[in-house]
């Protein structure tokens, strides 16, 4: 069966009666562009080894015309293939979903646990204690899967301070500002102060009130307007306008380009957010650049997303000692077949947020000009291990000829790196806070049913840049690793982590009205569930 040609349907342009969108004709000076696909070494050396980079088309103007994804006339006639294929593949059994795509519950989740946020300090009323209230830490919110949010308290009983372990309520958190404030500062204030505690920002929290109990994706609206950094150079911010809002998952357009991103992806903020950039040195650390005109801000502002949706949005610090420590990671390609020992360069730009991967000696980049930019919780960056207990293949440049019983790190090791290796395991990539928002409770059980998840939907980009949502069949599976047969691809398997945004649960599809392609025959497509 060989690889299907994706249709692409050429829509006219919303129109936007409030706003005339001037930046559809503004040049887009400073952006990257002649995205196009490069090449690793000279593959005569070695056939098996060819590193596949973005497909993007080689300008923006190619881009003019691309809506980024197939929207057939009727999304339930064109689903009812797949969902029949479903009912009689699963038998009526359910599968064990809990552990992929938190994003798509998160996106559906009321918008009162965007505010529960780890490490952040509130006052909270106790069952046994109902007569006060106590300074609490946000340990854990389940929130779209559990009721209850894990906090330590920090109690005082006959002048003595006590420190426990404790859930509770959501009703239980006091959002009253004079409480707080008087809990944290006056009777606490040898433990708590405003120069060393994570406070809960309750100015924000008072004008989100009326939005506390509104599933977070309900807020976002066609037409309205948000910043956008770009993936392939984060030092560049748009103004994005919204095309269309599938519970999360939005198609955007900005000047004359179209792209898939979700809200929840770390290069999504509010309006005014690039603004605030040389205020706060610690969010990032080098001046970004606006790509359409000064004065642009002042023409949306009227129309903004609602900036809360994104006030969890952001990029961590890697942490790399990069100046005196090499660090060791697995890179999964584009195209999620193939996984290559790479080690972490230092980016010249952004470079406490970001920075750059070489496979030996060869930097992955979109063009002699434009390296590719990683973030400590990219979702195509692995640990060693990790990929080791998948038992796969882990290429290597093709100078690396392993010696007996020598293993690929330490041959990448001896070969390219000279100073301190940092050989990260589980925390790199979206590993690192895969499933942490469930108690241990939770995680034991779901561990105890992953192998019912059989099927999965998947955003897959062809050659010419779509993204589809595509049926895709589980062939196996790690506790982080998912290992995926996709329909109409017959390259091979293709892998993603449990957390990767792209992953989502059969079913999804249909919630959000997206059409999901299953073209082929169940014999064909799946061979390990004919009937």
């Amino acid at each position: 069966m060989g690889k299907r040609e994706r249709p692409i349907e050429n829509k006219e342009e919303d129109e936007d009666e409030d706003i005339d969108d001037e930046e559809d004709d503004d040049e887009m000076e400073g952006s990257p562009n002649g995205l196009e696909e490069v090449g690793a070494f000279d593959e005569e050396e070695d056939d098996d080894f060819v590193i596949r980079m973005p497909d993007r088309p080689t300008s923006y103007g190619e881009m003019t015309s691309i809506r980024w994804f197939h929207e057939p006339d009727n999304v339930a006639t064109h689903n009812a293939h797949w969902e029949n294929f479903l009912a009689n593949a699963l038998n009526g059994n359910s599968q064990e979903t809990r552990h992929i795509c938190p994003m798509f519950n998160q996106s559906k989740a009321p918008l009162k646990w965007l505010f529960i946020n780890e490490g952040a300090f509130w006052v909270s009323k106790v069952e046994d204690f109902p007569e006060v209230v106590h300074p609490v830490e946000l340990l854990r919110a389940g929130g779209y899967y559990e009721h209850d949010i894990a906090v330590r308290l920090y109690l005082r009983a006959n002048g003595e301070e006590k420190i426990v372990e404790a859930s509770i309520n959501w009703p239980d958190l006091v959002r009253d500002s004079k409480v707080v404030h008087k809990t944290l500062f006056s009777s606490w204030k040898n433990r708590f102060n405003r120069n060393d505690t994570f406070l809960f920002d309750l100015e924000e929290f008072t004008l989100a009130k009326k939005y506390l109990n509104t599933p977070v994706c309900n807020l976002i609206k066609v037409g309205h307007y948000f910043e956008l950094q770009l993936e392939e150079s984060p030092i560049h911010v748009v103004y994005a306008k919204v095309i269309k809002n599938y519970d999360g998952w939005m198609l955007v357009e900005f000047g004359k380009n179209f792209r898939w991103v979700h809200m929840f992806n770390p290069h999504c903020h509010a309006l005014g957010w690039q603004g605030k950039q040389a205020k706060n040195e610690q969010i990032l650390d080098s001046p970004l650049k606006y790509i359409t005109k000064e004065g642009a801000l002042e023409r949306y502002v009227e129309r903004p997303v609602t900036p809360f949706v994104f006030r969890n949005n952001g990029f961590e610090p890697h942490g790399f000692e990069l100046d005196t420590t090499n660090v060791l990671v697995v890179y999964l390609d584009i195209e999620q077949r193939n996984f290559y020992l790479a080690h972490v360069i230092k980016s010249r730009q952004l470079s406490k947020h970001f920075f750059h991967l070489a496979i030996g000696d060869y930097v992955l980049q979109y063009n002699p000009q434009t390296p590719m930019f990683f973030h400590i919780n990219h979702e195509r960056i692995f640990g060693y291990e990790t990929v080791k207990q998948l038992g796969v293949k882990i290429h290597l440049p093709p100078s690396i000829v392993l010696k007996k019983d020598q293993t690929e790190d330490s041959a990448y090791i001896m070969k390219f790196l000279s100073k301190t290796v940092d050989v990260r395991d589980r925390f790199i990539g979206v590993e690192r806070s895969h499933m942490g928002h469930l108690s241990q409770l939770t995680k034991d059980e779901i561990y105890k049913k992953m192998d019912s998840l059989k099927f999965v939907e998947i955003f897959r980009m062809s050659n010419i840049g779509v993204h589809t949502l595509t049926a895709a069949e589980v062939v196996r599976q790690t506790k982080s690793i998912l290992v995926l047969k996709v329909d109409g691809e017959d390259e091979g398997e293709v892998y993603a982590h449990m957390n990767d945004p792209h992953v989502f649960p059969v079913g999804s599809g249909v919630n959000m009205k997206l059409a999901v392609e299953f073209w082929s025959t169940r014999a064909e497509t799946f061979p390990n569930h004919e009937e």
